[in-house]
């Protein structure tokens, strides 16, 4: 490899050598990239006050490829306040390199950190040397999530005086909006039942904001991270998920993803004061798997009982009306239907607790069902003392409640969690009953003040949950991201970049866009294992291990550009091959693009959308020169009237080989491109502001080398170019009802009383189901489905408007036309032009007019039509394909060996095909999935395509190993012997376990331990602190796709010796049939006499659907279990006690 290196720089010519010594500007694009850690990370530490830092990422370039570059990494301690560097010598990590791509790890002790890494590239001439570094800052510490109401969420731009503002403390800086305190509208569902967003983390510091994702301020919590910061010697991380005004029935009742819980209310209307399905629990227990996942836990802190003080004040000594608003009331799902209550008769809610016991039974519930969202220990939870409340009407100074305190006790809940057979740690928080009205905002600064901690009650909070938390360093219960098997991965890039793929052995693949501060997983761009061609941008991907958890993936480009640097960097010719790429602003990581066919459309930014509007092809002319092509257009970037001056415009033009259509590609460095007309060096292309929005246009300014003048310059497929597709659709191609879903929230329009249209989650009622009556060519007048007969309207049509419902008329006001970007996504137009737009890009729940049909297409004001029966069951108008006849699937192409499985079709009428697999990925234009290995045979899919909207007959396919697919003999060479897995290494202390072998063919080995690892050529794994003693592995190998017989490892630390069953023994395995199951299962089993154990299922999203205890015979035993009301997808069979831990995969399918 070095020869290769040397070979390469010996034919440099002498002139490539003077080039070199930088007589002229380097252009080469490349760009060193760490993306894990994320930025500001804090790790949870493990009882040995130790926590593993990995690095992962990688250098674009052809000299990385070949081995020419050396990665070092290593971390500086700094100091907890300042985040200055100590004097403590620096800590290398060893780093190893595949491809482009680097990673490392090392176990450091506690503390606060300065990663930097280094590429450093291998030339005999020095002079040429490249170097590039970043750095980042991580730690290794306490992590805690905040659950509660107001006085856990905070708020009023309150922060405890005594707060040591500290750069080790860590929080989330992005708040989700939402209501003021004691005040929120549980009708209004701003906050999702899902909240899957992984955030660079800030210090307290320089922070002044909330702490997300629903923290109203810093409130005691940065006073307390400090003390504890202090106490520890070692950084502190808070997450908040306090959610206002709410009781522990609200937080119970929600345990049930489709349940809307009731608030305080005298309405008979059924859907009147009621929460989002699943609120406020699932946005909790789903953040906190997310969480807990990504970084581990402490602890999750919780302080909660002043609204059920209200409620039993209420209900049990206020005036009649009071004792109505607390009421018993049906439990309703998203539709309104009735549903059974948790703790209750039937289906009535009780909205109010009726004594301690009331209370402690619900939030031990609580406090269970948060564990069952993810598969490892228990995350400990520390209960705050606290029910004041204040009242000024005479005779009624009620102020605390010893029914809501008592419930809080935590020895008492531990008890409680005993009797149901779930783990306790369950721990005392603070007692704040004590604090009065001198410790609270004053009567008349809000609503039902004095309750809200004031400034001397913040400060008394923070040292009183320190008081209970400052041993908490020595706490043997952590949480830590080895325990739930989701260290975070690489990802695999081919030699020539065109695949970038996630690691195989995982599940449930989903890639969203990571914009270098934050990666969404509720927002995916695509869902299979390698990134297919649409999904431009930056991304990592997010899968589940065998236990259902998530695992986070380092960050890429896509499409991914590996350079040519084994040149010597001059620019005596063009630095790009002729080829089509896509133009990324550096400052936003948004695409420039077009918006039409015109000759003088603005160029402007827009988030990613893998159409043509957004890449260019870039031809070279002049030698070293380039003209821009869009391949939306066919026209090309053009600097309107070869202007001199900043601000002159960049539009699209005819190409008429003048120089202000000529443009000359100028390397940075960074892996970015400054984009220079060819008539004049003292202008670059620059993003107007600099902005970060949609739409922002293009144009020309003095050089600064600021981000909104660099472009990242990524080749992507060529589409032809010739003829710009319509840009509207033909007439009549809407026709029935559907669904509108914004693109930009993923939220859908729904028809609200009060004659109201705001954005909402899927509810699957008629209110978001609208039906398009076409009035004209390509005009539309939409009604809601909800039986009013209402239409979608607007007051005037003027920017600022809000949409709403009136009376269905021939109104202009109400006639709208549609507009394809290109990528099956539609603008939404008046008669004049102006468009419909999400309010504050999203961030309100209202829908707008904004904008015209002249600016370029943006995600605010873009949505999809997903076509849906109209009520009543009628299905929409048929859609008539061309003569080459209806859409049909015909038989798949499938490769056993690498489970890649593309679906065929024939007909149709020429728009895009979407694909999907049910238990295998959701909707997709990509027509190939990736079957996972332990479904590549004997398993039968159902293979689905639909196209505008009309879903094809379904294909069922069976996956086999048979004919041309099969895996290759796996016959050992004579004399290799039959693989055998022989005794393990095991360590205790660090929980290394290594799986050893002998005999076999040669080739290649993967190992795997189920509930650990999947499949891996690894064949050392990490077992838990909880398991590395009394617990049961099955140790399993294979090569050539031939699986050797499994061995059984039993864990043991006593005196150091290692403890193992014969590997004559046969593993103990659970066997389900059928599988796939259309409802019900078998699960057969065989466990000890009298040995207990749980065997539940678990869904992907790690809701426990079904657990049933069990006790041993002795004997094989078969429990049947009925899924049949659950939905179609993956779902993991457990049987598990303190000491094993079986599972098997089971495929639901109706």
């Amino acid at each position: 490899m070095y020869k290769q290196l040397i070979d390469i720089v010996m034919t440099k010519t002498l002139l490539t050598f003077l080039l070199s010594l930088g007589l002229f500007t380097c252009s080469i694009a490349q760009k060193l990239t760490v993306s894990i850690p994320i930025d500001g990370a804090v790790y949870q530490q493990n009882s040995n006050h130790q926590g593993k830092i990995i690095v992962r990422g990688d250098l674009n370039t052809k000299y990385m490829l070949i081995g020419g570059y050396v990665v070092s990494a290593s971390l500086q301690k700094l100091d907890l306040v300042n985040g200055n560097p100590t004097g403590a010598a620096p800590i290398s990590i060893p780093i190893s390199r595949s491809k482009t791509v680097f990673s490392g790890s090392v176990m450091v002790e506690k503390g606060w950190y300065e990663l930097t890494v280094k590429a450093t590239q291998i030339t005999t001439f020095p002079l040429i040397k490249r170097n590039y570094e970043t750095k980042r800052k991580v730690g290794v510490g306490e992590v805690f999530v905040i659950a509660g109401q107001s006085n856990a969420q905070g708020g009023f731009g309150l922060t405890a005086s005594n707060t040591q503002r500290m750069d080790a403390v860590r929080v989330s800086p992005d708040v989700i909006p939402e209501a003021n305190l004691g005040s929120y509208d549980p009708n209004d569902p701003k906050l999702p039942s899902s909240y899957r967003e992984i955030q660079r983390l800030v210090g307290t510091k320089d922070h002044f904001g909330g702490i997300g994702p629903t923290g109203g301020s810093l409130w005691y919590w940065a006073s307390l991270g400090a003390k504890l910061a202090n106490e520890c010697q070692a950084p502190v991380a808070f997450f908040n998920a306090g959610y206002g005004g709410t009781t522990v029935t609200q937080w119970i009742s929600s345990t049930n993803p489709n349940a809307r819980a009731s608030s305080q209310t005298n309405s008979s209307n059924i859907t009147v004061n009621r929460y989002a399905a699943g609120s406020p629990f699932y946005f909790f227990a789903n953040m906190l798997k997310f969480y807990a996942n990504a970084y581990g836990v402490r602890a999750v802190l919780w302080m909660q009982g002043e609204t059920d003080t209200k409620a039993y004040r209420d209900a049990t000594s206020g005036e009649p009306q009071e004792r109505e608003s607390w009421s018993d009331r049906e439990l309703r799902d998203k539709s309104f239907n009735p549903i059974s209550a948790p703790f209750a008769e039937d289906k009535i809610e009780k909205r109010w607790v009726r004594d301690a016991g009331d209370y402690r039974q619900k939030l031990a519930e609580v406090i269970k069902k948060s564990r069952e969202f993810y598969s490892g220990p228990a995350v400990p939870w520390v209960v705050a003392q606290t029910s004041y409340i204040y009242d000024y009407t005479p005779n009624r100074n009620y102020h605390s409640s010893s029914v809501v305190r008592d419930g809080q006790n935590a020895n008492d809940l531990n008890a409680r969690l005993a009797s149901v057979g779930a783990p306790g740690n369950v721990y005392a928080g603070p007692y704040t009953d004590d604090l009065g009205t001198n410790f609270r905002r004053p009567a008349g600064s809000g609503a039902d003040e004095p309750v809200h901690f004031n400034n001397d009650g913040l400060n008394v909070v923070a040292d009183r949950w320190f008081d209970k938390l400052k041993t908490v360093c020595e706490n043997t219960f952590p949480v830590t991201v080895q325990d739930l098997g989701t260290e975070p991965q690489g990802v695999d890039i081919s030699d020539d970049g065109r695949t970038v793929s996630a690691p195989g052995g995982y599940s449930n693949y989903i890639w969203s866009t990571d914009n270098g501060s934050s990666t969404n997983a509720d927002a995916p761009v695509c869902n299979v294992q390698t990134l297919p061609g649409q999904c431009v941008g930056t991304h990592r991907a997010i899968m589940q291990n065998d236990r259902g958890n998530y695992v986070i993936t380092q960050s890429v480009d896509y499409p991914y550009v590996i350079v040519d640097d084994t040149n010597d960097g001059s620019t005596g010719s063009a630095p790009l091959a002729t080829g089509c790429y896509t133009l990324k602003a550096k400052h936003s990581n948004k695409f420039l693009q077009v918006a039409d066919g015109n000759a003088g459309t603005r160029i402007r930014q827009q988030d990613g959308n893998g159409s043509t509007n957004q890449i260019f092809k870039l031809e070279v002319v002049d030698g070293s020169l380039y003209r821009m092509i869009s391949q939306f257009s066919n026209k090309v970037m053009d600097a309107a009237g070869a202007g001199t001056g900043s601000g002159t415009l960049v539009n699209q033009y005819d190409w008429n080989n003048v120089a202000q259509q000529k443009w000359r590609l100028e390397a940075y460095g960074d892996g970015t491109y400054k984009l220079v007309p060819s008539y004049s060096n003292a202008l670059a292309a620059d993003v107007e502001g600099p902005s970060q929005d949609n739409g922002a246009g293009l144009h020309l300014w003095s050089p600064h080398g600021g981000d909104s003048q660099r472009f990242y310059v990524q080749t992507s497929g060529c589409s032809g170019g010739t003829t710009p597709p319509p840009t509207n659709p033909p007439t009549g191609s809407l026709s029935g009802c559907y669904v509108i879903r914004s693109v930009q929230t993923n939220q859908l329009m729904e028809a609200l009383s009060g004659n109201t249209v705001e954005q909402r989650g899927a509810n699957g009622a008629n209110n978001q189901i609208w039906k398009a009556e076409t009035t004209s060519a390509n005009q539309y007048r939409f009604v809601t489905q909800n039986g009013s007969g209402l239409a979608m309207s607007v007051n005037d049509l003027n920017n600022g408007e809000l949409l709403r419902l009136s009376a269905s008329s021939g109104d202009t006001r109400q006639l709208w036309t549609i507009q394809d970007n290109g990528s099956g996504a539609y603008r939404i137009n008046g008669s004049n032009g102006v468009t419909w737009d999400m309010k504050n890009y999203g961030n309100d729940p209202q829908l707008q007019l904004w904008g015209s049909t002249s600016e370029g297409f943006q995600n605010q004001r873009l949505f999809r039509f997903e076509s849906t029966g109209c009520p009543g069951g009628t299905p929409n108008p048929p859609t008539n394909p061309p003569s080459g006849g209806s859409l049909t699937i015909v038989t798949p192409i499938y490769n056993c060996n690498t489970g890649n499985l593309t679906i065929n079709t024939s007909g149709g009428n020429g728009s895009t095909i979407e694909y999907q697999i049910p238990g295998v990925a959701a909707w997709t234009t990509n027509s190939t999935f990736a079957i996972p290995s332990w479904q590549r045979t004997g398993t039968t899919f159902t293979l689905q395509v639909r196209q505008s909207g009309v879903q094809a007959n379904s294909y069922a396919f069976l996956t086999t190993c048979d004919g041309g697919t099969t895996n290759p003999p796996t016959n050992p060479p004579t004399g290799g012997g039959t693989l055998t897995i022989v005794t393990p290494t095991y360590n205790c202390n660090t929980g290394n376990l290594t799986i050893a072998t002998s005999g076999g063919n040669g080739t290649t080995l993967e190992y795997q331990v189920p509930g650990l690892a999947a499949w891996t050529t690894n064949p050392t794994f990490t077992v838990p602190s909880w398991q590395r003693t009394g617990t049961t592995f099955t140790l399993q190998v294979r090569q050539s796709g031939t699986e050797a017989s499994p061995y059984s490892f039993l864990t043991a630390c006593s005196g150091g010796r290692l403890s193992a069953i014969s590997s004559s023994e046969p593993a103990e395995r659970l066997r389900v049939n059928p599988n796939p199951t259309n409802g019900s299962t078998r699960v057969r089993f065989t466990l000890d006499k009298g040995k207990e154990a749980t065997l539940s299922v678990v869904a992907v999203d790690g809701r426990t659907v079904y657990a049933k205890p069990v006790a041993g015979t002795g004997d094989e035993q078969a429990v049947s279990i009925d899924l049949s009301k659950q939905a179609d997808g993956l779902y993991l069979i457990r049987l598990s006690n303190d000491t094993m831990n079986q599972t098997a995969k089971l495929l639901l399918q109706h």
